[in-house]
């Protein structure tokens, strides 16, 4: 159980890269910085407008808002650095991602928002694949997030809208 003390942050568990990632759109880069740090480029490469990312131990999906793509790269926990970034397309600008695995671990989904509609994309062996649209559409939607294993929270401009995360 993470540890917390009064006005700090809580303890990371040990499969989380220390620090955070941060995005960063004009420069084409994801950055990892570290608590009461400083920032350093990732390593990865390959990306074109980043705008949104997830870890899903040991890979981060990072969404591509201007190259219509998710780079997911490997986490290289010797370094904390990114590697072998590969870019599956999703069909349209993307601006937000969320990892989500269904209980039992029968399936594991990455589920990214591509203008206005939510897409399902496959995670196999930490690849994509059958990125399809879920038929569920938000207006102007920025970045989501799965909570109690079967909603989706979209944020957009001007609300925030629940989704069944359920196959």
């Amino acid at each position: 159980m993470p540890t917390q003390a009064p006005n700090q942050l809580p303890t990371q568990a040990p499969t989380v890269p220390p620090g955070f990632f941060v995005a960063a759109l004009a420069s084409n880069s994801v950055s990892r910085c570290v608590w009461g740090g400083s920032c350093v480029d990732s390593g990865g490469i390959g990306f074109n407008g980043p705008t949104s990312m997830t870890f899903l131990d040991p890979k981060l999906y990072v969404v591509n808002f201007n190259g219509n793509s998710v780079s997911v790269c490997d986490w290289v926990s010797a370094t904390n650095t990114l590697s072998g970034c590969v870019n599956t397309v999703v069909g349209g600008p993307a601006s937000g991602v969320a990892a989500y695995s269904l209980p039992g671990g029968t399936a594991t989904y990455l589920f990214v928002s591509v203008g206005s509609s939510i897409r399902r994309c496959t995670i196999e062996n930490g690849a994509l694949s059958g990125c399809t649209a879920t038929g569920v559409t938000v207006s102007a939607p920025r970045d989501m997030m799965v909570i109690n294993n079967n909603t989706i929270y979209v944020t957009n401009i001007s609300l925030i809208r629940t989704c069944s995360a359920a196959p």
